[in-house]
């Protein structure tokens, strides 16, 4: 397993650029893991702020919440 710690949260971009930044992030992080052959990417989110659009951002991504997690399924 390898750890990626990562943070895109540019707070002086609108909602919706930050959404596609995060989206692009998340397919890059498919093709990543793919080409090492490696499992599905686990993504922790530890906030409380707007757990709602969280999910449905992440949802979005093509991420399934399993546990406290979201599995990104490539």
């Amino acid at each position: 397993m390898i750890p990626v710690l990562g943070a895109a949260v540019d707070l002086t971009q609108k909602p919706l650029r930050r959404a596609k930044a995060f989206l692009a992030l998340i397919g890059g992080l498919k093709k990543w893991a793919a080409s090492l052959n490696a499992g599905p990417p686990f993504i922790h989110v530890n906030t409380g702020a707007n757990l709602k659009s969280t999910d449905r951002l992440l949802k979005t991504a093509g991420a399934q919440c399993v546990g406290g997690v979201y599995v990104v399924e490539y």
